[in-house]
Parts: C-alpha cells; sequence; structure tokens
C-alpha cells in the first residue's frame, strides 16, 4: 500500500524516494538549515512533503544543473526556499497550453494558440555579469530586488497550481 502524498516519510523513505542514499540526507541537513524534519524519540527523522519538495530542488541544482553546495545555499539565500522546492516540478509538469486548459474546463478558446511552458532554469539565471563566479545577481536596488522576487515567487506558485491540476487531471483519467 502506498502512503499517501502528504504523509510524512521516514528517512528510508525519503531516501527511496529521492533516490540518494541516507547519509546524504543526513549530511545536506548540515549544509542547508532550511532542511528541517520532525525528530522523534531516539532522533527518527519524519520528512514533511514541504522537505521532500526542498530537497528535490536541492538535488535538482546540485545534479542536474551541477552546482556546488555554496552555491545553492546563495540560491536560497536570495530566492528562497519556496522557489528552490518548486524548481524541480518544472522537469515533471508537461507543457501546457492555453486551449488544452480550457478544453479541460469545458471553455471554447477558438483560434487561441497561446503556450504556457515551464522554463527551466540555468546557471546563467544566476550568474551576475560583473562578477562571473557568482550565483547571483547583487542588485544594488533594494526595491527593484524585491519586485523580481515577488514576480518569481507568484511564477512559481502559479507553476505549483498547474502541476496539481495536472496531477488530478491524471488522477480523474486513471479513475475513468
Amino acid at each position: 500500500m502506498e502512503k499517501s502524498v502528504n504523509a510524512f516519510r521516514t528517512i528510508s523513505e525519503a531516501a527511496v524516494e529521492l533516490d540518494v542514499p541516507q547519509h546524504v540526507l543526513r549530511f545536506w541537513e548540515t549544509k542547508f538549515k532550511q532542511i528541517k524534519p520532525l525528530k522523534r524519540g531516539g532522533g527518527r527523522r519524519f520528512y514533511r512533503p514541504q522537505d521532500i519538495n526542498l530537497i528535490k530542488g536541492i538535488k535538482y541544482f546540485l545534479y542536474g544543473q551541477g552546482y556546488t553546495i555554496k552555491g545553492v545555499q546563495k540560491i536560497l539565500s536570495k530566492k528562497g526556499v519556496v522557489y528552490t522546492a518548486n524548481v524541480w516540478r518544472e522537469l515533471t509538469v508537461e507543457p501546457v497550453t492555453v486551449s488544452s486548459s480550457a478544453a479541460l474546463m469545458g471553455i471554447d478558446l477558438a483560434g487561441a494558440d497561446v503556450d504556457i511552458k515551464p522554463t527551466n532554469p540555468s546557471p546563467s539565471d544566476f550568474v551576475n555579469a560583473a562578477n562571473p563566479i557568482s550565483y547571483v545577481s547583487s542588485s544594488t536596488d533594494e526595491n527593484s530586488n524585491l519586485q523580481e522576487r515577488s514576480v518569481l515567487e507568484k511564477n512559481t506558485k502559479i507553476k505549483t497550481i498547474l502541476a496539481e491540476l495536472s496531477e488530478l487531471k491524471q488522477m480523474i483519467k486513471t479513475a475513468e
């Protein structure tokens, strides 16, 4: 019997789901203060769904994009946990078109051919042109930085909602 998506995972279950050894999860806990599994009696770790998503994002940057631990720490500090926890979803979400989404909801958009396609961030998205070694841009204008972060968080939320809708669509198809 498979666990619910919202169920807590033990370290062994999390390791299997994330396809990394348990000792790597423990090591990442020491390097990324944002990973905070619940600890019960005897030090047993229980990972919440948001912990799993964050670790998937960290794994995406480390293994998929070739970042160093320090680079991912910078991304976490500048872009935030929400961004990091949802960036991996872009790889698993199939491109969604406005017309196919509208058809799903019973809306007729004759002639609409606007596509909403997920984009995967590349390392160059985080490179500062003035300092190519840096992983994040250092803006002196605080307001502009806050606005950019707000837009990124909104886009991430939209992509998360699209991913959830896609999952629901698959569940409905399987139930039929």
